[in-house]
């Protein structure tokens, strides 16, 4: 049989298996191994999906793209793979095609990437061109531009849109045209400062979650025929639009997720926290969610503990000497700056915490936490340095044995930058009997912008 016989064959046989985005890798959807004489095969097509699994495990995004290049077979192998254990890798649109977040060209994965950001610009076109003909696996799409976005533009990647389920939009140029092409939409995030958008989603009838996050002090009008889209079960605005339309909100609405983007002033905290807590009363909403929390002080946090099914706390900085009261609903939290907080008792104040997310990837940053919460079981750290940045190996021996000292703990998963991740892998492994790691790029967001909501 010829080489371009064999390539024909190679091409259908991947084109022909359809990925399961929600299962494990297995023998059916990877072309590992061809229909024909064993000593035709190239000897790594020989090995089983769990050695495959094994060897990708070892290599960063830039490697395991370098190694799907070799052939077209490896491309699926590898793309596949990449598609299943990297959901929450984002990457960037330009002109001559996509990116990673290490500027690393990465078009091999071009029809298994599920996740890019636009920016609109003069090169558009030729970025919109190229996705419409090469990404057809996009489910998330951030759109930035200072321009408009121009509806006769999104006809080029119309059927991309059509199977979106995650949107978000920021710009000074309103286009809600946009909300046409996207009917399979679950998560709207927008940015712009009208309203004109809200009385579209009628367009989306499968919307999950919007964002109003554009929106300040603008009072909406008709604001019942906006919340009772009864798909709707998450709603995203600030405190300066919830203090305008507080009367506007007592509807018959029942939301299953409230996020507050808190608006830095500390003289409505009080009128806030009350307002939020005649909500849950009414049954507006079932959990809180206060991010954007840029400083916190004694006054805050004594607002906040009041706050009814507060389940996540976003917080930037904590004035030295806080004393941090005990908070039996936060689940989550994610912390900014660490130097305001008292490490050794924070655990002792959040009992029931399940998920944190911290700056940086010390040792002493999480101990407190391995050793003292035993409901934890996801820390997410290192998120505010660069991810070329980390030199440090994470001792997961030391780790395990102070989590197994605490009763009843259960099992941690770690998420870290990927250079932590491999030098700690080629190290000492990446699990022991109660911790392991993972990369940051592996942890499923179900489709959401918020980390909290998974």
């Amino acid at each position: 049989m010829s080489s371009e016989s064999h390539g024909k064959k190679d091409k259908a046989e991947a084109t022909s298996q359809k990925p399961n985005d929600d299962a494990k890798l297995n023998d059916d959807q990877l072309p590992i191994a061809a229909p024909v004489a064993q000593e035709d095969v190239c000897e790594i097509f020989k090995l089983d999906v769990d050695c495959c699994e094994e060897l990708f495990e070892w290599l960063s995004i830039a490697d395991l793209h370098s190694f799907s290049q070799t052939c077209k077979r490896m491309q699926r192998i590898a793309g596949m793979f990449f598609r299943q254990n990297y959901p929450n890798a984002r990457m960037s649109s330009r002109p001559d095609g996509l990116y990673d977040g290490y500027d690393t060209r990465v078009n091999g994965f071009d029809e298994f990437i599920e996740d890019i950001e636009i920016e609109f610009n003069e090169n558009s076109l030729n970025q919109l061109a190229y996705i419409a003909a090469n990404c057809k696996s996009l489910r998330k799409i951030e759109f930035w531009s200072q321009d408009p976005i121009i509806s006769g533009r999104l006809r080029l990647i119309s059927d991309v849109l059509a199977k979106v389920k995650s949107l978000f939009i920021s710009g000074e140029h309103p286009d809600d045209s946009i909300l046409d092409f996207c009917p399979n939409l679950k998560h709207l995030i927008v940015c712009w400062k009208n309203t004109d958008w809200l009385f579209k989603l009628n367009k989306c009838p499968k919307l999950e979650q919007i964002s109003l996050m554009g929106l300040n002090e603008q009072v909406l009008v008709n604001v019942e025929a906006i919340f009772t889209q009864k798909s709707i079960r998450t709603v995203e605005m600030n405190t300066e639009f919830l203090m305008t339309n507080k009367d506007a909100l007592d509807i018959n609405v029942k939301l299953d997720n409230l996020i507050i983007d808190f608006c830095d002033n500390p003289e409505e905290v009080t009128s806030v926290c009350a307002i939020l807590n005649k909500l849950h009363e009414r049954g507006f909403y079932k959990r809180l969610h206060f991010i954007n929390m840029d400083y916190v002080d004694q006054q805050l946090i004594d607002e906040v503990v009041s706050l009814r099914a507060l389940e996540t706390l976003d917080i930037g900085e904590v004035e030295e000497g806080v004393v941090w009261p005990v908070m039996q609903n936060v689940k989550k939290i994610s912390v900014g700056d660490l130097s305001g907080f008292d490490l050794t008792t924070l655990p002792s104040k959040l009992p029931n915490l399940q998920w944190i997310c911290l700056p940086n990837d010390s040792m002493e940053a999480i101990m407190p936490f391995i050793g003292g919460s035993k409901q934890l079981s996801r820390i997410k750290m290192g998120c505010s340095i660069s991810r070329r940045s980390s030199k440090n190996i994470l001792h997961l021996s030391a780790l395990a044995k102070e989590r197994e000292k605490l009763i009843g703990a259960c099992k941690l998963t770690i998420y870290v930058v990927e250079e932590m991740f491999l030098k700690t892998k080629f190290a000492i492994g990446t699990s022991r009997r109660l911790i392991e790691i993972k990369r940051f790029a592996s942890l499923k967001w179900n489709e959401s912008y918020y980390w909290y909501l998974t």
